[in-house]
């Protein structure tokens, strides 16, 4: 099996990790269960950029579906706590590659190993000192490594469902983006997170394009200060167009090799009128 990632038109969903339930088990949007999950409950292996995947099952309960067994190695080894912010993009039927923020913005990552350590759940979950058995599979191809896992819950947190158009599209590599909550902040400007604008040049210009859904360019002004770059003059113009409003989840995700054009999609529309905490989260990127 290659190395496979996903993009923009993989199938997608997040969680944001709000409560205390989420050491055991994590449950996955329903919608996103119905459209894209036709193997589930059923074995399943999360990976990340490391090039490590641990193996989870995904079990219904209540008419919820929920990663279950092996959640919790994959929690445990990543250090997931309350705030951290996830993305699950479906590669392939049965594989999800994953991508971690903590509430700063900032990918959290493992140290890289030449060779993948898979994570296998027991059919039954184990107290703390319970494990799967072990295998190592070489980087890309073929088992030969190391495999641990163990047991996890998680209630019910903040979701959201991506639904591409073109879910069955060949993987390509995903290009630099982050994603943002709009507040009552960004009604006339739009903050890039500093991080993002270093590592893309950003900080260097004074101006680029937005480009909505039905693929329409809008020109806007880059306004560069000390510890950030804002989105400002004419990004009211697009908000207002594509109605996006305090609340809604947008990803913004970087076009063509010079940086100068970005893909506004809002990827979950915000309650009306319920302000939510400013999130910004990177996707592609270490920072």
């Amino acid at each position: 099996m290659g190395d496979q990632k996903p993009d923009l038109r993989s199938p997608s969903f997040f969680k944001v990790l709000i409560s205390d339930n989420f050491a055991s088990k994590l449950q996955i949007p329903r919608a996103f269960v119905k459209k894209f999950l036709r193997k589930s409950p059923g074995n399943h292996l999360l990976k990340t950029e490391s090039g490590r995947s641990w193996g989870v099952t995904i079990e219904e309960i209540g008419q919820k579906h929920y990663f279950v067994h092996g959640w919790h190695k994959f929690l445990e080894d990543h250090r997931l706590e309350e705030g951290d912010f996830l993305v699950f993009w479906l590669i392939v039927d049965s594989t999800f590659q994953v991508n971690i923020y903590d509430p700063s913005g900032c990918e959290k990552k493992l140290r890289s190993d030449r060779k993948s350590s898979i994570s296998l759940p027991n059919s039954e979950p184990e107290g703390d000192s319970s494990m799967g058995r072990t295998m190592t599979c070489a980087s890309n191809e073929g088992c030969k490594g190391n495999l641990h896992m163990k047991y996890v819950k998680t209630e019910d947190e903040k979701d959201g469902v991506v639904v591409p158009k073109e879910a069955t599209s060949p993987v390509k590599s995903e290009p630099p983006h982050f994603i943002t909550v709009l507040t009552r902040s960004h009604r006339y400007q739009l903050t890039v997170p500093m991080p993002f604008a270093r590592e893309n040049q950003l900080a260097t210009k004074k101006s680029m394009m937005l480009r909505d859904s039905k693929k329409k360019m809008w020109p806007v002004k880059l306004r560069v200060r000390t510890r950030r770059v804002d989105i400002t003059a004419g990004w009211s113009d697009f908000r207002e167009a594509n109605r996006l409003a305090e609340g809604d989840t947008c990803g913004f995700h970087l076009l063509g090799n010079e940086g100068n054009v970005m893909h506004v999609k809002r990827l979950k529309k915000g309650k009306r009128g319920k302000g939510r905490p400013p999130v910004s989260t990177y996707f592609g990127q270490t920072v």
